[in-house]
């Protein structure tokens, strides 16, 4: 993929179908490891009618099409990145710094939950200043994968 510029924007629910295929490419291609729990019919629909319109939505396009996603939903004062997931293809070429760059425009403080086993988002999060607070065996998630959670603060 040809390094071109990359814009940022907010989702819209037109873009729901867009950005469920996107996650669905990123997690059959990344963590393979954790089992998809819903259908890509309801993937698309979760996206369309409760992710997009309850949490923060930013895309990364190029070119004008949407490489990248970043959901965030804040709570008591602590910004979760819930979602970021980036095409396959389009991995290495900036948009995932581009969304994390956004994320910490936002608040001084934020949290997420990786898979333990998925060792390039650890990577990613961990060059991004991210510190490890807990490690959990996968319990409360819902693909029962053990998991970690992360901390950024400004």
């Amino acid at each position: 993929m040809m390094t071109q510029k990359l814009s940022m924007r907010i989702a819209t629910q037109s873009d729901a179908s867009v950005i469920a295929n996107l996650y669905l490419a990123s997690r059959k291609k990344h963590i393979s490891f954790a089992p998809l729990v819903h259908s890509d019919t309801g993937i698309q629909q979760w996206m369309h009618d409760i992710l997009i319109p309850r949490t923060q939505v930013w895309v990364v396009e190029q070119n004008d099409v949407i490489i990248g996603m970043m959901a965030i939903d804040e709570i008591q004062g602590v910004n979760w990145i819930e979602q970021l997931y980036v095409l396959p293809e389009a991995v290495g070429h900036g948009a995932g710094s581009l969304l994390m760059a956004k994320a910490k425009s936002l608040n001084s403080s934020i949290r997420l939950r990786t898979f333990q086993e998925n060792l390039s988002a650890r990577c990613f999060y961990e060059r991004h200043g991210f510190k490890i607070l807990e490690f959990s065996d996968g319990s409360e998630n819902e693909e029962q994968c053990p998991d970690m959670l992360y901390e950024w603060k400004s």
